[in-house]
């Protein structure tokens, strides 16, 4: 179970370096999805947070600061000083 928490960890960090729903717009206009409607689509994915952007996209009504983005190295911190880095724990996901 330790090694499928880190595993699952690593993961996360992994996607959270790409923007599934960025890429999914890109692959969208590569395949003929008309550029209007991509601009529009892409500007409301910023503005609701599923691509958070610096500066535009809103949280509770301020703009996002890059200290409010997620990173793989938030994800990561810890992972080699586990606490529960044993299999003698209650929950499988920390």
């Amino acid at each position: 179970m330790v090694e499928s928490r880190r595993g699952i960890r690593k993961l996360y960090a992994d996607v959270v370096e790409k923007n599934v729903v960025k890429s999914t717009l890109d692959e969208m206009l590569s395949r003929g999805l008309p550029k209007e409607i991509y601009d529009r689509k892409l500007q409301e994915a910023i503005e609701l947070g599923l691509i958070p952007t610096v500066g535009k996209t809103k949280i509770k009504g301020r703009f996002m600061t890059v200290d409010d983005l997620l990173t793989s190295q938030d994800i990561l911190k810890g992972l080699q000083n586990d606490p529960y880095a044993s299999d003698e724990n209650w929950y499988g996901v920390n």
